[in-house]
């Protein structure tokens, strides 16, 4: 029964923007639910993960617990209540995932792989079909898709939008080569984060993770520096892949032209480069001071980093636009020690092999547009967490009590050349002679 549950939360967390039901919101319930019923069938299993990630996940969900308590006598928001999910999730949806990723690699393995296979054909359908294809599956506007298509971006998938689109295939390439999945797969879903979702945040988690994981051993990669100017010389081809008035086209070529003003000049790339840095900017700022998980104060903190900084066009008003400054701005110095734990998983503890390339991806992805509230993170946590305790496994001896190593057995002494002489035993009644085989103490059984 907890597995089969525990089934159920993998596949609502590889699919989190799915709509059963319509709800106002991007993120879907349903992988919490059913986690939830899974924690209460066998609480168990977070007593099973490695003792930090224990303890950051659990402090995670009893920082938002407080900061929501202290937010009830003043009265509560919708904002502040969806808040409460991004501390709360990763506690109740990583366990039963790494139970299915223990108990069940290969499963877990071909369901990411049909997953990103799935988000793959949905996108090719909409780009070279039918743009409303499944598009009532997450959003009940019919001309959504149509007005993301004429502004250049990429087409929806199984996501509201064509970025989260983008880094949900991170996350879940990211998953699959932490697991050892096939590789083909996980180059297949990253492609499409670009040529599909067309999404420019989506390349620049991919180029930042690159280049965070090249520099972790820069003289062992220095091919990656070769590889980055071939892929800069390529991109200009991206024009021949994607429509002419694609918005990941025009802003590479406006990178091209002036640089880092593109965060200036560019509505959109401003807002998103100022959501991501000034919440965390402003954290510091102020002394890492928990700012709480009231709405007001969120707001009041924007009208004031827009006064300061004439330069930013606009913030959002529903929070900060960043999973890991959300957390910052609204815990302070009580979240450094779980962002800690979750940035060395991400960051530092996969940077001696090839998945440290998608891990830091999906690190920036979560410092970006995506919140801890979305499964996927659990997913990549998870998948992150089983590949060290693999790696665990093998660096350990074997326990007293397993069996011996089985050691070839000693090879016999050379036997004569010539058969052995007829002979009769002492002592036995005269009859026929019999010889004796070479080969025949080879042939019994040794003897207790």
């Amino acid at each position: 029964m907890a597995y089969f549950i525990a089934l159920l939360v993998l596949v609502f967390a590889m699919f989190p923007y799915t709509q059963l039901y319509p709800l106002e919101t991007y993120n879907q319930p349903y992988a919490v639910m059913t986690g939830a019923v899974f924690c209460a069938i066998m609480p168990a299993m977070v007593l099973q993960m490695p003792r930090s990630d224990r303890l950051a996940l659990i402090g995670l969900a009893v920082l938002g617990m407080v900061f929501f308590l202290i937010e009830v006598p003043q009265g509560l928001d919708e904002r502040e209540v969806l808040y409460l999910g991004a501390y709360v999730t990763p506690l109740i949806t990583v366990p039963p995932l790494l139970y299915v990723m223990r108990n069940r690699p290969a499963t877990a393995r071909r369901l990411l792989t049909w997953a990103i296979l799935a988000w793959i054909l949905v996108g090719m359908i909409q780009r070279f079909i039918d743009l409303t294809f499944l598009n009532f599956l997450v959003t009940q506007s019919e001309d959504l898709s149509v007005n993301i298509a004429a502004s250049g971006r990429g087409v929806l998938g199984f996501a509201p939008e064509p970025t989260h689109h983008g880094l949900q295939m991170i996350v879940l390439s990211a998953s699959l080569m932490l697991m050892k999945g096939n590789r083909a797969v996980v180059a297949l879903g990253l492609a499409s984060a670009a040529l599909l979702a067309g999404s420019s945040f989506a390349v620049l988690a991919m180029a930042l993770g690159m280049l965070v994981w090249a520099a972790s051993s820069p003289l062992k990669r220095s091919w990656f520096f070769l590889l980055a100017i071939t892929g800069i010389l390529l991109s200009n081809f991206l024009p021949l892949i994607l429509a002419g008035d694609s918005r990941l086209v025009l802003l590479i070529e406006r990178f091209y032209y002036s640089g880092f003003e593109v965060f200036l000049a560019d509505a959109s790339a401003n807002m998103r480069f100022s959501g991501i840095i000034m919440p965390i900017r402003e954290s510091f700022a102020n002394g890492l001071l928990p700012l709480g998980l009231s709405w007001q104060n969120w707001l009041e903190m924007r009208s004031r980093i827009l006064v300061e900084n004439g330069w930013i066009f606009s913030l959002s008003e529903t929070g900060p636009a960043s999973g890991w400054g959300l957390v910052l701005a609204q815990t302070g110095f009580f979240g450094l020690p779980v962002l800690f734990v979750f940035a060395k998983r991400l960051l530092v503890d996969f940077a001696d092999s090839q998945a440290g390339v998608l891990t830091a991806s999906a690190f920036f992805a979560f410092l970006g547009q995506l919140y801890l509230a979305t499964p996927s993170f659990s997913i990549v946590y998870a998948a992150a967490i089983w590949s060290l305790l693999q790696r665990r496994a093998r660096r350990l001896p074997a326990p007293p009590g397993a069996p011996a190593p089985r050691l070839a057995a000693p090879v016999p002494a050379a036997q004569p050349r010539f058969p052995a002489p007829l002979s009769r035993p002492a002592g036995a009644a005269a009859g026929p002679l019999n010889r004796q085989s070479p080969i025949r103490p080879f042939l019994q059984k040794d003897r207790p």
